[in-house]
């Protein structure tokens, strides 16, 4: 959604390559013959948001294999440990909203985000990846699909009914989860056509606002998700305004209207998830529209206290990874209490794409995909930032400074 300057592009070229070369080989990394054992740590239950303290999570091949206290979970001999004193384990972090580039994988697994949702990448070549990070043969975290169709942006080009369907047919053919409606000039009618060929290949249907539509007729033609806040805002201004014209105009928008209360009561009842990215709106419009950007961060405190369904995402970040935290501490200086961003971030968002029986929370039996960080993050999500030790799939990576 946001233009990268040059000096972005840059930046996160040499980001990329300094977190490869950290994380990006084998000696950084080792799956434990007779298992892992994280003891004395606290852990944070992402399904009721409670903290344990005095804890052991054992960790066997790919799976973990117990949760709780130190006194109870038996340790196999020769089991590898880590001391977790003055630590906290959470679950391996979501971020829904990235567009990967082949050697962004270690910065990613470097914070602790073991899970990304790619929003709109040439198929063959993430498909490629995919591979690549599922079989260990690089670095990287889990990638669930989503597939861009347009009918004059990125993604598949769509056009015709019969374009559409095969798109769709095709995406999800290829296991992709949902099917994202990028920059396009779509009526409601062909929107509602996606949705329902979507739906009934099992796939969530996602995107931005066509051109010349407003946020509600996105809804109510069928879609499952919006993503970037301003099209919500933008959702009471008038149509074909261009992105200064609409921050000038959104900037004093009155959120406690009857118009946005209606907008929200319709968010809620129809279950739509919101994927504000509002890391890519700060980027874009925190220095040069300032009260638009504060507009924006409003209306996610908005949505949050109506109990919109959430999800926190990026927007392919100037540094892969750590910028999923940046997106944490937006949430938290809008008000949004450390405890709930972090469920948003993880068994919330493996909810939202029905994963939730393999990951999103330390359970027995789930994947073992867990951040191991020092402090306290449900006091000060900053601290998320302090990552000790990765965990994926059992893949144990050591946080180097």
């Amino acid at each position: 959604m946001v233009v990268a300057t040059v000096g972005a592009v840059i930046a996160a070229v040499a980001y990329e390559r300094a977190e490869y070369e950290r994380f990006g080989r084998d000696r950084w990394r080792h799956t434990p013959e007779a298992g892992l054992a994280i003891q004395h740590v606290r852990v944070f239950d992402s399904e009721t948001g409670v903290v344990r303290s005095g804890q052991t999570v054992l960790v066997v091949a790919d799976r973990i294999q117990a949760v709780g206290a130190d006194t109870v979970v038996r340790v196999p001999a020769n089991a590898d440990v880590i001391d977790g004193t003055g630590q906290m384990v959470v679950p391996g972090l979501f971020d829904m909203h990235v567009h990967l580039q082949p050697r962004s994988g270690p910065g990613y697994i470097a914070a602790g985000v073991t899970t990304v949702r790619d929003m709109g990448n040439q198929r063959d070549r993430l498909l490629a990846l995919k591979r690549q990070w599922d079989l260990g043969d690089e670095v990287g975290p889990r990638i669930l699909l989503a597939g861009p169709i347009s009918n004059m942006g990125k993604g598949v080009k769509a056009t015709t009914e019969q374009e559409a369907q095969r798109a769709i047919e095709e995406y999800a053919w290829s296991g992709y989860e949902q099917i994202k409606i990028h920059a396009s000039t779509y009526t409601p009618a062909f929107v509602t056509l996606i949705a329902n060929a979507s739906h009934e290949k099992g796939l969530r249907v996602s995107g931005h606002v066509p051109f010349g539509m407003k946020a509600e007729q996105f809804v109510n033609a069928g879609i499952d998700e919006i993503q970037h806040m301003q099209f919500v805002v933008e959702n009471f201004l008038p149509a074909g305004l261009t992105d200064d014209a609409a921050a000038e105009a959104s900037a004093s928008l009155d959120l406690e209207s009857a118009s946005v209360a209606r907008f929200i009561g319709l968010l809620k009842q129809k279950h739509i998830v919101i994927d504000p990215t509002m890391n890519a709106l700060e980027h874009q419009y925190a220095a040069r529209h300032p009260r638009y950007y504060q507009t924006t961060r409003a209306m996610l405190k908005r949505l949050y206290d109506a109990d919109v369904p959430l999800v926190i995402g990026t927007d392919a970040p100037a540094k892969p990874g750590s910028s999923l935290h940046h997106e944490m501490e937006i949430w938290a200086g809008v008000g949004i209490p450390p405890t709930k961003i972090l469920q948003i971030a993880t068994i919330r968002a493996a909810r939202v794409m029905r994963a939730d029986a393999a990951t999103g929370s330390i359970r027995i039996g789930k994947q073992a995909d867990l951040l191991i960080v020092a402090g306290d993050p449900t006091q000060d999500v900053s601290n998320i930032r302090n990552g000790r030790f990765v965990v994926k799939g059992g893949l144990v990576y050591p946080i180097v400074p």
